[in-house]
């Protein structure tokens, strides 16, 4: 998959089986955060790949692909529509509710947290907002939060966003999550002016599916001195 950000608009080409079950296989362009937290998207649009290809935002515990999760996606079809989806343990089955809706883009997808208790909701002008299902999910911080692709084909999908509410418009990586996973995954998030999170985590392959298995992470706070110089804190 690959990812690009111009002009407030976050473009997001994927294949991917599918963001559902007990593993995920999609792209994902992330950060990180903490505590509560109200996101907000608008899908400009998205490939029909798949009357299952979705996109959307979403919170998830890690990148591995059984991740607990919640997100709010939106599909290309009208019956399949908008829809919640969560994984509340790792490698668990996937709860999912949909609304159907004619799928003419733009549509907006919000994604609130408090605590452990979620709420995924859509609208179609911004204003008038419609939840689709809530849940209540044990996550600790901090939580990977951002934009999800998967093209439910082997031929690629694009999904356009634009007013990102919530997150940075500055996404700190992006990845592959499922089959494709990358062994290491490095992170650099900002918080603050001057203050930065750098975090590495490493991976082996197992089993004939060469699917990852987390094995360490290291993580350092780094501070930006004025004369362009970085000091670990």
């Amino acid at each position: 998959g690959s990812y690009s950000f111009n002009n407030g608009t976050h473009t997001m080409a994927a294949t991917g089986g599918d963001i559902q079950n007990s593993a995920d296989q999609m792209h994902f362009a992330y950060g990180l955060i903490w505590g509560d937290c109200n996101l907000s998207v608008r899908v400009v649009s998205l490939t029909n790949s798949n009357a299952w290809a979705k996109a959307g935002i979403m919170i998830r515990q890690s990148l591995d692909g059984g991740s607990p999760n919640v997100a709010a996606l939106t599909t290309p079809s009208t019956t399949n529509g908008v829809n919640f989806q969560s994984r509340r343990t790792f490698g668990g089955s996937t709860n999912w509710n949909n609304i159907s809706c004619t799928p003419s883009y733009p549509v907006w997808l919000r994604l609130s947290r408090v605590g452990n208790n979620f709420t995924v909701s859509y609208s179609k002008d911004n204003i008038t907002w419609a939840t689709i299902n809530k849940d209540s999910i044990a996550m600790t911080d901090p939580v990977y939060a951002g934009l999800a692709v998967s093209s439910h084909d082997n031929s690629k999908c694009t999904g356009v966003f634009d007013n990102l509410y919530g997150l940075s418009q500055y996404f700190c990586d992006t990845t592959t999550v499922g089959a494709d996973s990358i062994p290491v995954i490095y992170t650099v998030t900002r918080f603050g002016t001057d203050n930065f999170c750098m975090s590495a985590r490493a991976f082996k392959t197992k089993g004939p599916s060469k699917s990852p298995v987390f094995v360490s992470n290291l993580t350092q706070t780094l501070n930006r001195q004025r004369s362009g110089q970085w000091s670990q804190t």
